[in-house]
């Protein structure tokens, strides 16, 4: 076979960290390899056009403007027929491999049409992985919304001379939508043999470099932390997982860092589960070889690279029972299925591995085996023929689909439709994000955020000296009180002035009692709490007989006391605040995150 000249275009690509990237990077790398030239289109956020030039590898990084309300890698690109014109006019390309329906790759498309150049298409995870974005509409819009979106996906599919799908699940999925161009199979790969040759590391090393407990089994998870991946669901089971100690800790970064890291926090898994956020190409091969099991929660993927990697590290995995997973995963054989979605069959699969610790070595080195059949080298060869394939006939150009009109000739079509359609739900998903409450933002119920302010509270105050204790250090006299406890608390920080948060609590939380056998002593006071994250200022002061007087308080808290001490006493517990609730509780989480010792 004779060298081609190739251009690769991606909404994603090394180094960010997912399926996506890891493939169009992997394939680009490869085709090298083998002798051809290969050009990349990738958006970056910022304002010029970057090309970065690796022999026969040459990377445009197009400028836009960053979309991480929607999706930390979405960047949009402006004047894109201007742009593709003249990255055509550089590259010269033969051939153009398109990863996904981004205006960028509909862009591509359609100056490669008007050029007669052939296009191949991969299609990664199609409408499918939208759905948990879209969770908020109503249930009998989301039929429309998911019929828009697949007609979206093949106005774009069907205009390619081929489409290529990782997997028979994949491929299933086109075909009940009636794709018309022609389908292939073939796996996104892995360097198998790459793997093979990786060093040995120390496990135990490696850990504690996370700071990650040496001696417990640890189950990994690599990949974005967004609402497709299915995390929550393993952070439930991981709750309800009993016996032997363990942790989990989650590679990568995305939207719901916050939301997880708050449902940890306010579950108190911090001794569980460990966020170890970004993580270079390198570290992950580490991490993975010093993992003891591969765990993929998500639902919706067309293949799993990360999975086919720990495959390729040995690793045994516990992965749903949903789309291509179980192509890579044989139940019982190199790791476990659950039911997508049930933490608790999840957390059964946690568990038998812990009680099976004999089993692991033997499931990874059976998914090591497993693995050799997705070897980059076979994918590589495929693509290569599939090149060839589409370049040996000419292909001649395809005029712009569209009906005339009677309104000075515009072109009115399907997909010009649904795009408006699409960009309207957009709209209306970010303005119902920022009209939603915090609860649901953060994933707690309020009961379960009124609980949290407490416990966050209680991790301050032992930061700065080390328990519930006054500002001169003295102890706080709860047993000498003998009502329910009233705390006021003042948040503001990062720009919001929180509403006075008013809360009752009797008995009192634990780490406000004194006494023997752990039973609380239950003790009549007003607490005020003044958080000032801006200011670095966090105030704890109290008064033993409620909304009584204050003759006892020092003089040097009178200022802040006479301050609050009205709008404490005024509010009855019962008319409680929601919003000054969710308010006060990101200001203390923001508090925890920042890692600021108050």
């Amino acid at each position: 076979m004779f060298a081609m000249r190739i251009l690769i275009v991606t909404t994603t690509f090394p180094p960010h960290l997912n399926g996506q990237a890891t493939f169009s990077g992997n394939l680009a790398q490869g085709l090298v390899k083998h002798g051809h030239w290969v050009g990349v289109v990738v958006p970056q956020r910022g304002w010029k056009l970057k090309v970065e030039e690796y022999g026969n590898l040459s990377v445009w990084r197009v400028p836009g403007l960053p979309l991480s309300l929607l999706r930390n890698e979405l960047v949009w690109v402006w004047r894109l027929g201007t742009l593709m014109r003249g990255i055509f006019n550089a590259v010269q390309p033969e051939i153009v491999h398109l990863q996904d329906s981004s205006p960028l790759c509909r862009a591509a498309l359609k100056e490669a049409r008007r050029r007669g150049i052939p296009v191949l298409a991969t299609h990664h995870p199609g409408p499918e992985i939208w759905a948990p974005y879209f969770s908020w509409l109503a249930r009998y819009f989301r039929p429309i919304v998911a019929w828009a979106a697949w007609r979206w996906m093949l106005s774009y599919l069907n205009r390619v001379d081929g489409v290529v799908v990782p997997s028979t699940a994949a491929a299933q999925i086109l075909r009940q939508q009636r794709l018309r161009s022609p389908l292939h199979i073939i796996s996104c790969g892995v360097d198998w043999q790459g793997w093979q040759a990786q060093p040995p590391v120390d496990p135990r090393t490696v850990r504690q470099a996370w700071n990650l407990d040496p001696d417990r089994p640890l189950f990994l998870y690599v990949g974005r932390l967004d609402p497709e991946k299915r995390l929550p669901v393993l952070l439930k089971a991981v709750a309800e997982v009993q016996g032997r100690p363990f942790q989990v800790a989650l590679a990568g970064e995305g939207g719901m860092e916050a939301t997880l890291r708050r449902w940890v926090s306010a579950h108190h898994l911090q001794d569980r589960v460990q966020f170890l956020g970004w993580v270079p190409r390198e570290a992950v091969i580490q991490l993975l070889q010093a993992a003891d099991v591969f765990v993929m929660p998500g639902d919706v993927e067309s293949l799993s690279l990360a999975t086919l990697e720990a495959m390729a590290c040995g690793k045994p995995v516990i992965a749903a029972r949903a789309m291509a997973l179980p192509e890579l995963v044989h139940h019982g054989e190199n790791g476990r299925l659950f039911q997508p979605g049930d933490p608790n069959d999840l957390a059964i699969q946690i568990q038998w591995f812990l009680e099976h610790p004999e089993t692991w070595a033997v499931m990874g080195e059976r998914g090591r085996q497993m693995a050799q059949a997705h070897d980059l080298n076979h994918t590589i060869a495929h693509y290569e023929r599939l090149y060839h394939q589409l370049g040996a006939p000419e292909v001649s150009p395809l005029p712009v689909s569209g009906t005339q009109t009677a309104w000075g000739g515009a072109r009115f079509s399907i997909s010009r439709i649904l795009a408006v359609l699409l960009v309207v739900l957009g709209a209306l998903f970010l303005s119902d994000m920022y009209r939603a409450p915090a609860a649901s933002a953060s994933g707690l119920t309020l009961d379960e955020m009124r609980t949290a302010v407490v416990e966050r509270l209680e991790r301050l105050f032992e930061q700065r000296n080390g328990g519930a204790q006054l500002p001169d250090g003295s102890i706080f006299p709860w047993q000498h009180l003998g009502g329910p406890v009233r705390m006021a608390l003042f948040a503001r920080g990062h720009g919001r002035m929180c509403p006075p948060l008013i809360l009752e609590w009797q008995p009192l939380p634990t780490w406000l009692t004194e006494g023997e056998s752990g039973s609380p002593m239950v003790a009549q006071a007003l607490v005020i709490v003044e958080s000032d994250l801006d200011a670095k200022r966090l105030q704890m002061v109290w008064q033993p007989h409620g909304c009584a007087n204050l003759s006892e308080v020092p003089d040097s808290e009178q200022s802040l006391l006479q301050s609050y001490k009205v709008l404490a006493c005024q509010v009855s517990p019962a008319q409680e605040d929601p919003d000054a609730l969710r308010c006060g509780f990101q200001v203390l989480e923001d508090w925890v995150q920042s890692g600021i010792t108050p």
